[in-house]
């Protein structure tokens, strides 16, 4: 990744993976016991404060990443007995440009992964994403791609402006219930343009899924 130049706004990527409820899960094998694991409890949000299982963010400019980070905002897991047990995920995060290239146009692919801490040989939230930048238009960002990854927890995937406003890119709510998370679900990928002029107004234009030949 290059250094950050002061003369090129940076924007920000963001795409998170929160518990929507407010406790999930039933049963822990690190206590051999039952209670319950503190979820984020809310909905999608651009609040760079709000807490998550994983998160991870990719800070660019018009030439191209610049930036990489992940986390988590921790694991809490309340037992019927005894003190709650806390823990804090190992969060990886690979971001590749990719070969497309062009006058202020360029692309990456980003993937997130990170387990539960508390529960041994817990398979991991995986998230990937496939971005297109384009700054070609006249005070204007555009924003496509794809999202892809477990189907829990939910999923939100953001951008922040160099004044720190924000656009909610995809909101991929939960498929799977409270005591269980399925596998590997595809999220309808779109296109967002923001309008670098009048504080940042927002335009949402779905792509429609191409229908097989026949």
């Amino acid at each position: 990744m290059g250094m950050f130049d002061p003369r090129y706004p940076v924007y920000i990527l963001f795409f998170r993976r929160y518990a929507p409820f407010a406790r999930f899960g039933r049963f822990n094998p690190l206590t051999v016991g039952f209670g319950f694991f503190e979820g984020d409890d809310r909905g999608p949000s651009t609040n760079i404060s709000a807490t998550s299982r994983t998160y991870a963010a990719v800070f660019f400019n018009r030439f191209g990443p610049v930036y990489d980070y992940a986390g988590s905002s921790g694991t809490e897991f309340h037992p019927a007995i005894g003190s709650v047990i806390k823990g804090m995920a190992k969060v990886n995060l690979a971001v590749v440009r990719s070969t497309l290239a062009g006058p202020d146009l360029f692309g990456f692919e980003a993937h997130s992964e990170g387990g539960n801490p508390l529960v041994p040989k817990s398979p991991d939230i995986d998230t990937f994403v496939s971005a297109r930048i384009d700054f070609g238009r006249p005070n204007k960002l555009v924003i496509s791609g794809n999202v892809r990854g477990d189907s829990f927890p939910s999923l939100e995937v953001f951008v922040l402006d160099p004044a720190q406003r924000g656009a909610l890119l995809v909101d991929g709510r939960a498929t799977a219930g409270r005591t269980r998370s399925s596998r590997c679900a595809g999220l309808r990928p779109g296109r967002r343009r923001i309008d670098g002029t009048g504080a940042g107004r927002l335009r949402w234009r779905p792509r429609r899924p191409r229908r097989a030949r026949r």
